[in-house]
């Protein structure tokens, strides 16, 4: 029988403004070779550009934030950044969210560095630039933002909660156990203080969630995507329907 291959452990450290760059071309390399939302946000490489810069801002403004922790697993071996997570601190007191983020910010900046952006499921769906195009009617962006304001405001809105925004390994790296690892040390946290998490699925990391003890909350949001693919014509169905899903995990006190 062949024996499994055995990698090195990944080492978790706190992503700093310098690894924004690596950052967001780990995040595009994870979902660009099957995500078809990431195709439809990015038809070209014009569009590829403007959506890179859209990213490194999001990110620098998460890193920057006190209610955000930015994790990067580094691989030992070649020293790149294998994956990354991007947790959000909802409803946390300064002096909790100084111990928890390692007090990063000191508390007088944190008005001013709250970042403008809405990330779910890794895509950045508001950061104040329009996604309008020619077409009247809401965009496919409008959609999912809707779907995601409904589900922050039934769940999160007066909760104490910590939400994973993103959660991606570079294809390299993918099936070491390197995104069970970062959502363990989201898990550990959450279970320390008490308190709910969240996360917003695409279809591909939705079983890895359900195997560590998440669960559905809501319908998931169900995307023709052949209505929003200017592409497709003569009844082309072959984009399928694509779903996000709505998770909840318990804090483990709360499950015993």
């Amino acid at each position: 029988m062949r024996k499994s291959e055995r990698y090195p452990l990944p080492v978790l450290e706190i992503a700093t403004k310098e690894d924004v760059p690596e950052l967001v071309d780990q995040m595009i390399a994870a979902s660009s070779n099957y995500n078809l939302i990431f195709y439809l946000r990015s038809p070209s490489p014009e569009h590829l550009a403007k959506m890179v810069i859209r990213m490194r801002n999001a990110f620098t403004s998460m890193i920057e934030a006190p209610d955000y922790m930015v994790l990067k697993a580094v691989d030992p071996e070649t020293k790149a950044i294998a994956a990354s997570a991007a947790w959000q601190f909802v409803h946390f007191k300064d002096a909790e969210l100084d111990s928890v983020t390692e007090g990063k910010q000191h508390a007088d900046e944190r008005l001013a560095m709250r970042p403008q952006v809405t990330i779910a499921a890794g895509l950045v769906i508001n950061d104040g630039i329009s996604d309008k195009d020619k077409t009247e009617g809401p965009t496919l962006w409008d959609v999912i933002e809707e779907a995601y304001q409904k589900f922050t405001s039934a769940w999160m809105e007066s909760t104490k909660s910590i939400y994973l925004a993103s959660l991606s390994t570079h294809p390299r790296f993918q099936r070491r156990g390197i995104g069970t690892t970062l959502l363990t040390w989201g898990h550990e946290l959450a279970d320390k203080h008490g308190v709910p998490s969240f996360l917003v699925s695409t279809p591909f990391g939705h079983p890895l969630y359900e195997h560590l003890g998440w669960r559905d909350v809501e319908r998931p949001l169900e995307l023709e995507l052949q209505k929003w693919a200017p592409y497709a014509s003569n009844g082309d169905l072959g984009w399928g329907t694509f779903k996000y899903y709505y998770m909840l995990r318990m804090p483990r006190n709360a499950m015993a």
